[in-house]
This record gives structure tokens, sequence and C-alpha cells, in this order.
């Protein structure tokens, strides 16, 4: 609203009755003037006033948000800031702190939920494994299994006749992989999916033998969805920290994640989901059938669960796929590697 408009005599009292008429509205939470700085970075005392009433009247925030012209440590801005009407550069800025405060308050408003428990004696037998050691596919699917989080049976083959019966048994069509202990096997041409012909598969197993090594991985194929990551890290300050995001070999170029302290519910996950910018994809773009968010959000919950509990032995985790849609979500690949040990590369 401009309520400055042409000036005048009463310029003050609307500029003061507007802002505070605005800020009653059940609707509005925090109060914003947009009121450029002078060029020495100086603000009139009359802006104060404009944000006393109306914080007054109101009993919500607000600021003075500058967007133009000058900036620094006035010492009007800064005793006004002090007092709880602080004054902000840039826009952008001042929308990221409202999200961060809104996001605070809603925070305090849940109270506490406490997440799903992990299963017994889970965490003390993969800790006693992991510790100093890095996990490859194989045995970081099945970690992620006996935490209650759907994984496709990836299984290790070293011959043709194995890689047969492997096929036979899932059901074709299979995904092939190299078993050799690679973190990013897509860059080295280590992934073959959709094989479906035992010729097409010893072929595929030769080829990666040659060139990465005799283990292989046969695993089923998952159905198509919505690629998805769920990672975690083991920071120095904060502790484990739960990743999750848009996944698939472009992750790291999508850079789409949101962060989390662990555990949490499902109802944070879905949260999380929410703050992600191609969050549509998930709800059913261009046609697509939506994700079952429930699950995936459950998934996620009991991920960071297994990361709470198995903190004292992973140094980083990265479940890369994650497929979901509308039938479910399964980790198609996963690599954790544990504490006292550098990253694989």
């Amino acid at each position: 609203v401009d309520g400055w408009s042409r000036g005048g005599p009463d310029a003050d009292r609307n500029m003061t009755r507007c802002l505070t008429y605005l800020m009653q509205d059940p609707g509005a939470a925090v109060g914003a003037l947009m009121l450029d700085r002078a060029p020495d970075g100086g603000i009139f005392d009359v802006y104060i006033d404009y944000m006393r009433s109306a914080r007054d009247a109101s009993g919500k925030p607000v600021a003075l948000v500058s967007a133009w012209q000058g900036s620094g440590s006035d010492p009007l801005v800064v005793s006004a800031t002090h007092a709880g009407m602080p004054v902000v550069d840039g826009i952008t800025p001042f929308l990221r702190a409202v999200r961060a405060l809104l996001d605070c308050r809603d925070f305090y408003r849940r109270g506490k939920r406490e997440p799903r428990a992990a299963p017994a004696r889970c965490a003390k037998r993969w800790q006693q494994a992991l510790r100093g050691n890095v996990l490859y596919e194989p045995e970081a699917l099945e970690l992620l299994r006996d935490f209650g989080i759907d994984a496709v049976p990836a299984r290790v083959v070293t011959s043709h006749r194995e890689a047969v019966v492997a096929a036979g048994e899932m059901g074709w069509p299979v995904a092939v992989k190299t078993g050799a202990g690679i973190a990013h096997k897509s860059d080295r041409h280590g992934v073959r999916l959709n094989v479906s012909t035992e010729q097409e598969l010893i072929d595929c197993v030769d080829d990666l033998q040659a060139r990465l090594g005799e283990k292989v991985l046969v695993a089923p194929m998952a159905s198509p969805g919505v690629e998805m990551i769920f990672g975690a890290r083991n920071d120095p300050q904060f502790g484990p920290i739960v990743i999750v995001g848009f996944g698939g070999v472009h992750a790291e170029v999508l850079r789409d994640a949101a962060f989390a302290l662990p555990p949490f519910d499902d109802a944070q996950a879905k949260r999380m989901f929410e703050r992600l910018q191609l969050r549509d994809l998930l709800h059913g773009a261009r046609g697509a059938p939506a994700v079952d968010v429930e699950r995936l959000a459950a998934m996620a919950s009991r991920f960071s669960v297994m990361v709470y509990e198995m903190h004292n032995a992973i140094g980083e985790v990265d479940v890369n796929p994650v497929i979901a849609s509308a039938d479910g979500c399964v980790a198609v690949d996963a690599l954790i590697v544990g504490t006292k040990r550098g990253t694989a590369t």
C-alpha cells in the first residue's frame, strides 16, 4: 500500500494508520516499511514512529526495508534494530529473514513429536561392520533394508551362469552394474539398464569384467518414477545432518535439496519436500502420476532414524537414486562411508 500518496500535512498520520490497519489483519504476520535510507545511510526518526505505533497496536513484528541508496551502521539504525524494529538492506535478505522467522514460529507451535523407533539390535550390528570401512551397494542396501527402508536386492556375481541365474530368479529385465567398489559408477560407464535377454546380459558381464573388475551386480529394474536422493553428513559442529532432494545422475547439477537434523517424523519430511524447487514433480507434472508422498516421507523418516542411531559410525551416506512413484519408493543404489576414513572417490 502506498501510504505516502502525495505527501502533505497528513502524510505521517496516513503512513502510521495504513501500516497499523494492515498489520491488524488476521492474515498478516509481519509488517514492512519500504522506505529507502538516505545516501549517507541514515534514516529519519519518524520512520521509527511509524514502526513503533504499528507494532504496539498489532503485537506483530515490523521492519524497515531499504532497497536503494545508503547502508551502514547509522546510530539510529542500530538502536532501532536493537529495540526489535530491524532495519534491513535489501528485499531478498528481508524475505529470507521472514521465512526463517515463520519457520521458527511454526517449529515452536508444533511441539515435540517422536519419530519412529529403530529396529532392535540393528545399530549395534552395523556399527561394528561399518567403523573404518566403506559399504558399497550390496552391503549398503542391506543396511537400509534392516532399518525398514525398501531397497532393491542387488546380487554379486562373478560368472555368466551366476548372472543368468540371478536374472531368472529376479525377473527380467535387470540392471547390471560393476561391483568393483566405485562410488560414481555412471562416470565409468559401469551401469547398464533394462537388460532383457541372456545374450545381452552375458555381453554386459564380459564388458564390465574386462574394464572394471570381476565382481558384477545384478538387480531387478525399479519401476519408473521420480529420482530422489537421501544423504547424510557428520558435521563437526552440528553432528549428523540429513539431506533430501532430487537425485539421479544430475543431483550435483540440480542442487535442489533440503536439510534437517535427525531424527524427524513423516510430517517434517513432507515439509522438507515442500521446500524443494522442483517439488511439483512429486505431485504429478505434465500428466505424470503423482508420487506417493506419504510413503516417501515415511522412508525419509526411517532414513533419519538410521542416520541418528548410526551417527557414531557414519561419516557420510549417499542413497541415490531413490525411485519414487505412485506405487511406492525404493532405494536403488547406496554408498555409506564409515568414520575414520576419507571420502570415497
